[in-house]
Formats: structure tokens, sequence, C-alpha cells
């Protein structure tokens, strides 16, 4: 029996964020099924993404990158599987495995060579900007301030039973998408101020250069600031906790030092970040010049093999096996339990 002293979990799918309009699986594999080396746009920092038919006039300048993608995905397509049964997250597995040399594959070489290429080039850059692609068709910034518990309309209901548990139950909300719906709910009347998800910006030595454009009487004019970037501090302290156990399309790690998580902020791009460092008292910012890309998880297979590979995810899974064991009811939302290691995570620990 559930008491007041006993939390609840819920475990959140992508069905979960679909009538708010964000995209199943099947509507992201549409996108990349037929995909042209035209409809990707890559720019000189190494940025990629759909350009809905609106090429950049430097698109040239990396044409190669887009033949790769578009040749690659076609060949997939058509050749290892059928269009129909496209699938991004089985595709995931199959280029990593040849990535990794664990998958041969005569036509990749051969497409990668009418490139005049070396496969281990073409391929390393391809993880790079599928992974772009992907966070472009999930990457929504949510609402600053929505204080109305209605809002959305597709989530009041949902919103009015976190509200009512929330009355007397701590609440666990672990999430498999990447997406920044769930989010969006943390300053509605249901939660506003009592929110969680492990990140801070107290102290952190991670920053942003923020960009934007303001309308003036003379045209428009450019300007950006710094900003300080919250990192992830493993604190789950509130009524309503959130732990992203896929990552996040806001979501980075800190490759050139302790692999530390933190989160961007809308208008802030991958080539923006900087980190505060302190060398005998003296304070300066260094570039992260060597982040691409979200740290997020894809792929059917891939994904679990990453569970434990960083600090983050060993925390956040850590968390999760915790809460199922303490929490007397779970509360599943759009999720197919097409995870073997979420389901056994549950079996074992629920």
């Amino acid at each position: 029996m559930t008491t007041k002293d006993t939390p609840i979990s819920f475990l959140i799918g992508s069905g979960f964020s679909k009538p708010a309009g964000y995209p199943l699986a099947s509507e992201i594999n549409a996108c990349f099924v037929g995909l042209k080396e035209g409809d990707i746009s890559i720019d000189s920092s190494g940025a990629a993404w759909l350009n809905s038919g609106n090429p950049t006039p430097n698109d040239w300048m990396r044409i190669s990158d887009c033949q790769f993608i578009a040749r690659l995905l076609n060949h997939y397509c058509n050749a290892v599987v059928t269009p129909e049964t496209f699938h991004y997250e089985s595709f995931y597995d199959w280029y990593k495995g040849i990535q990794n040399g664990e998958v041969a594959d005569r036509k990749v070489e051969r497409i990668a060579s009418e490139l005049e290429d070396d496969i281990a080039d073409p391929m390393l850059n391809f993880n790079l900007f599928f992974n772009q692609l992907l966070a472009q068709l999930l990457r929504r910034w949510y609402p600053e301030v929505s204080l109305d518990r209605g809002l959305p309309r597709s989530h009041a209901k949902f919103l009015d039973l976190v509200a009512e548990l929330g009355r007397s139950y701590v609440l666990h909300f672990h999430s498999l998408n990447h997406d920044l719906f769930f989010e969006s709910l943390r300053s509605t009347v249901a939660m506003t101020r009592q929110f969680a998800d492990g990140f801070s910006d107290l102290g952190s030595c991670y920053f942003g250069k923020f960009r934007d454009v303001e309308e003036t009487d003379t045209g428009r004019d450019s300007y950006s600031y710094t900003v300080r970037l919250p990192r992830f501090v493993d604190k789950y302290e509130s009524r309503f906790n959130l732990y992203k156990l896929h990552g996040s399309v806001d979501q980075y790690t800190d490759q050139k030092g302790d692999e530390t998580a933190f989160k961007g902020k809308r208008n802030i791009g991958v080539t923006d970040f900087i980190k505060e460092l302190n060398e005998e008292g003296r304070l300066f910012y260094e570039s992260l010049n060597c982040i691409y890309h979200p740290d997020f998880l894809a792929g059917i297979s891939y994904k679990t093999s990453r569970y434990g590979l960083t600090p983050y995810y060993r925390a956040v899974f850590e968390h999760f096996r915790n809460n199922l064991e303490s929490s007397a009811s779970l509360i599943v939302i759009g999720y197919g339990f097409g995870d073997i290691k979420i389901n056994s995570m549950i079996s074992e620990h629920f």
C-alpha cells in the first residue's frame, strides 16, 4: 500500500509528447527515407541541419559530406532493409557497427571511395552530423513562463493528477525522451518552484555565448553576451524530480574534462560553449570547441551499451533502480516496452 512516505514513480515514453505535437518514431523515420543531398546543410563550423528546401549559399563547401549522408541512408533503406521497414534506431546500430569495425559492407566502402575519401573519415563525420539531424527533429524550446495549469491543454488532466499526487507524495519522473516537452511543464501551477532535474547553474564553470538580433529604427542589430549554464550536480531533493534516462537534446558532455554533463540554452550554438578554468588563482575561459552535438542515446542495442558509460548515465540509472525499489506505484505513459534493459530493471527492482 502506498503511504505518504512512499514515493510514486513514472516512466514516460514518446507517446507522452505526441499530443503536444512532437513526432513519434515513425514520423522521424519518414524524414530520413528518400533524403537527398540538397535537403541537408552543413556549415564550416560543422553544424548540420535539414534545410526544408532552403539551402544556404555555402552548402557547396561540405557537399561531399551531404552526398555521403544521402547515399548511405539510401543504400541502407533500399539494400539492407526496405523504405517501409526503415527505423532510425536500427539504422543507428548498423552504422555504428560499420564505424566500429563490427559490420562489413563493401557498398559503403565504394560510396566513400567514390567521394575520394577513406571510409573512416566520412563515418566519423556522419556520426556527428546524424546526431544533429536527429536533435533538430526533437528540439523545441519550451516557453520561458507558463503558470496556467491548463496549458498545454493536451496535458491538463495529467497536470491535475500530478498536482493531486504532489500534495502527499514525492514524484519521480523517469523519461526515455530526448525532447524538452516535460521541461515545459515545470513552470505550471502543478509543479512550480518544486522541480529538480539534477542540474544547477549555481557555481557552474560552464558558460555560453548568447546571440540574438534586435529590431531597431535603423535596422537589425545583433548582440551577444555570456551566460552561465547549468551543470549536473546529481541532486534530486524536490517534490517533483525528472530523470532523463536517455539524455536530452539540450544536454552536452565535457569531453575535455571529467565528462561532466551540462545544459545548453536557446540561442547558444555548439561552437559557443566555454569553460571557466582556475590556474593558481588566475581565472580564464577555454573554448569547448570539440562539442558538435547533444549527448543523448540512440540505437536499439548501442544505447544500452552506454547506460553506465559516463557519470551522468551511471547516476540517473542508479536513481532509476533505487526509485523503483522504494516506490509502491509505477505509472507508465507512452512507453511500448521495447527497451530490453529498461524492462529488465523494472522486473528486477519494482
